[in-house]
């Protein structure tokens, strides 16, 4: 089922579900982001791990982490999931999506706690497109390709020495998808543009643990386990 069905099925009967996203289901490892509320730039963070046939565990504390300066916006596949006047993300509201989605792949610059080969070097010219004009919207490239288009200098930004890619979902005509990561913050309380960001520490230990293993990220407001009733969270209230 596609994930946008689901998460209307979920929502329209209350939480009922047989399955839960292949994301989630599949998932090995998992951070759960939490926010007081839809307009919050900062939440909490916790890294969780399991076994297939096992519940899930917490590994190490809470995670102090900062996310859009304008709070949340569901992503535009997940927006069943959306109460009342809650937004939905579009690209440059300077809000973080909101949903369920897979980890990427790692990157940064510098030193690293992976093994060779195990994450993206950022060198000059690479480029993530955040132009919905481009056919290459909310990818990782060159600047070469990236020219006459909006995109993002990674190899310029201090907070992208560490990091990792947000597989949110794209859809260019509805201005859906972006360039979303989980990077180093400038400082602690200092939102970012959409991304969700935490001390460099913290971004290393989300690299080490997702290293070669099916990983999910869920950003949610914290009443948002009580909406996915049917597909469990660790961690999440549930009403």
């Amino acid at each position: 089922m596609p994930l946008k069905a689901l998460f209307a099925a979920l929502f329209l009967a209350g939480g009922a579900a047989a399955e839960c996203p292949a994301v989630l289901t599949g998932a090995a490892r998992l951070l759960v982001v939490t926010t007081p509320g839809m307009s919050a730039p900062t939440g909490t963070g916790q890294l969780w791990k399991r076994t297939p046939g096992a519940d899930w565990q917490a590994v190490g504390g809470p995670i102090a982490m900062v996310l859009g300066r304008n709070g949340l916006g569901w992503s535009h596949d997940q927006g069943a999931l959306a109460r009342g006047s809650e937004p939905i993300k579009r690209e440059g509201d300077g809000r973080t999506p909101a949903g369920i989605f897979a980890a990427g792949e790692a990157f940064g610059m510098g030193p690293t706690l992976l093994p060779e080969g195990r994450r993206r070097t950022l060198t000059e010219g690479t480029a993530c497109v955040d132009d919905p004009r481009s056919p290459a919207y909310n990818s990782i490239t060159t600047r070469r390709l990236a020219k006459g288009i909006s995109h993002e200098k990674m190899w310029t930004i201090p907070q992208y020495r560490q990091g990792m890619v947000i597989r949110n979902a794209t859809d260019a005509a509805k201005r859906g998808g972006s360039c979303i990561f989980l990077h180093v913050w400038r400082a602690p309380g200092k939102p970012t543009s959409g991304c969700i960001a935490a001390e460099e520490r913290h971004v290393e230990a989300v690299q080490l643990l997702f290293d070669g293993l099916p990983s999910a990220v869920a950003i949610l407001p914290r009443d948002g386990g009580a909406r996915i009733a049917g597909c469990p969270l660790p961690g999440l209230a549930r009403d």
